[in-house]
């Protein structure tokens, strides 16, 4: 299957250093917005905010992988010295899925916690600690984090990783290489308003194309054939279907006799979301967009991201997980090193950080991955962008460089 990829202008940055010591969980929380200042003596250590669902594993996110990465970075920046001299200190709430619990841990990571950024995967509860952060100036670095996504409007949130909006962009160049007619659209019905409002944003996409459009949000399904058997009569040869739904869908329609091009996307965990795919033959061929880089890769570029989830990430498994965390903390890095070679400022650090996340340019290579991101001073631009995953003898393929328009 030809990928499509858009060469990008190179630029390699290498950090210096990142950190040591435990992840540690946030203590009580305490009311109020922050409002307090950040400026770091000398050699103080910075403390880091990781806030997110740490209960339960979504069909987005990977707790142990999310959790293990960031113990992985922080304790290779400590062992490299830091950031001229200053360590880290990862402190960790769990919003258990609940914007309310979410808005408190914020509150304890600025009031208590006194860090200078807060990185989530996905904490959808980032409307309401706009308030907080902005006022304290904290930055705020997600790939997911961002419905309705204020990664659009709020200067100070600042996205990582590929984008809801480069996977639909990624769907229609697929399409229109494949020459399709009619286009399917599966994806599941249990994320309410925000499921609809993806449904209607695709559909407009694809129609705009002059494409044809198929879809249905589903609940539970124990057999897809009528799904597949409507497809199949409507003309669909191509066919975008939601985590979770493959192989399932797959495999009931091929029953059928149907083999549409299967478009996915691949987030969360190795264990429920990547493996059960390259165990089943019926997935051979699929297409897959996605927000984390290929992180099976073994490119030179990503030569640190494997020795140090290795040496310093407690034998989890690496996966899309490991890899969207990575592309937030060295994100992060970038700002963190710029900050620190400063020989003199008056500036508190989460507002260095943000000035210095304001500097990154579209097509910069930062730690060797490309960031997609537009920044304008004052404004947090999301470029839309996704990495080509394809799977072929039960293996997964893919380039480091994003699809980015």
């Amino acid at each position: 299957m030809r990928r499509f990829y858009r060469k990008a202008g190179l630029r390699i940055f290498l950090g210096s250093a990142v950190a040591a010591t435990l992840i540690v969980a946030g203590g009580s929380t305490i009311g109020g917005a922050a409002s307090v200042s950040h400026k770091v003596a000398k050699k103080s250590t910075w403390a880091i905010g990781l806030l997110d669902n740490f209960s339960s594993s979504s069909f987005i996110t990977d707790p142990a992988e999310e959790r293990s990465t960031a113990t992985a970075w922080q304790n290779y920046i400590n062992a490299q010295g830091g950031f001229n001299g200053h360590h880290v200190k990862i402190y960790v709430q769990n919003d258990q899925g609940n914007p309310t619990v979410g808005v408190a841990g914020i509150q304890t990571l600025i009031n208590t916690d006194h860090v200078v950024a807060v990185v989530s995967e996905a904490s959808f509860g980032t409307t309401a600690y706009q308030t907080y952060l902005d006022k304290a100036h904290i930055p705020f670095i997600s790939p997911y984090s961002f419905f309705p996504d204020p990664g659009n409007t709020d200067p100070n949130y600042f996205p990582a990783g590929g984008t809801e909006g480069g996977v639909d962009l990624g769907i229609i160049g697929v399409l229109k290489h494949l020459g399709t007619k009619e286009f399917g659209y599966i994806s599941s019905s249990n994320g309410g308003s925000a499921a609809q409002a993806g449904y209607n944003l695709m559909q407009s996409d694809v129609k705009g194309a002059g494409i044809g459009f198929f879809g249905q949000l589903l609940g539970t399904v124990v057999n897809y054939t009528p799904t597949c058997l409507a497809m199949q009569q409507a003309g669909v040869t191509a066919a975008y279907v939601a985590t979770g739904f493959l192989p399932n869908i797959a495999q009931d329609c091929a029953a059928q006799g149907y083999h549409p091009q299967w478009i996915y996307n691949i987030v969360g965990s190795t264990q429920a979301n990547v493996d059960p795919l390259l165990a089943n033959p019926v997935d051979n061929g699929v297409i897959t967009l996605d927000w984390a880089f290929p992180w099976f890769s073994q490119s030179p570029v990503l030569h640190t991201f494997h020795k140090v989830i290795q040496e310093y990430g407690g034998g989890v498994s690496v996966g899309p997980t490991t890899a969207v965390t990575w592309e937030s903390f060295v994100e992060l890095q970038y700002a963190m090193t710029k900050y620190a070679a400063l020989k003199k400022t008056h500036v508190a650090v989460g507002q260095g950080l943000e000035n210095a996340l304001y500097t990154i340019r579209p097509n910069m290579r930062v730690g060797g991955l490309l960031v997609p991101m537009t920044i304008k001073h004052g404004v947090s631009k999301q470029e839309n962008c996704f990495f080509q995953i394809d799977i072929a003898n039960q293996k997964l393929s893919g380039n480091l460089t994003p699809v980015c328009g």
